[in-house]
């Protein structure tokens, strides 16, 4: 298996079902809209230092029920003030799935990279 780049700045988020397929329904490029969502803190690695132009293709990955069940492409939307509201942004149609990785429920998020399978995923 090929090892990816770098995709350091990645992350999982353990949510709800219900609210993943809201994320998934709503926030769509052809009505205007997109997603966002909001941390109590910023992780350090995607802090606006290190952003810049970068945030375009970071991956959020969703986990429910015990699974990692794919991820969306965050979008720099040119909205300073998402970055100061410790946001991120994302259109529902970056969406993609992937076979399932199991995984324990936890709070707030991870970083990918420490889930040795995500580490394949082109």
């Amino acid at each position: 298996m090929e090892l990816i780049k770098d995709r350091s700045c990645d992350f999982i988020i353990y949510t709800l079902p219900e609210t993943l397929e809201h994320k998934k329904r709503d926030g769509r490029r052809d009505d205007g809209r997109f997603c966002f969502w909001k941390f109590s803190k910023l992780p350090k690695r995607i802090q606006e230092d290190e952003w810049s132009e970068d945030i375009d293709g970071i991956r959020m990955y969703f986990a429910t029920k015990g699974f990692i069940n794919g991820y969306f492409e965050l979008q720099d939307m040119g909205m300073d003030t998402h970055l100061m509201d410790n946001e991120v942004t994302f259109y529902s149609e970056s969406w993609h799935d992937i076979t399932p990785i199991p995984i324990t429920h936890f709070q707030g998020f991870k970083y990918a990279d420490k889930v040795e399978e995500l580490k394949t995923i082109k």
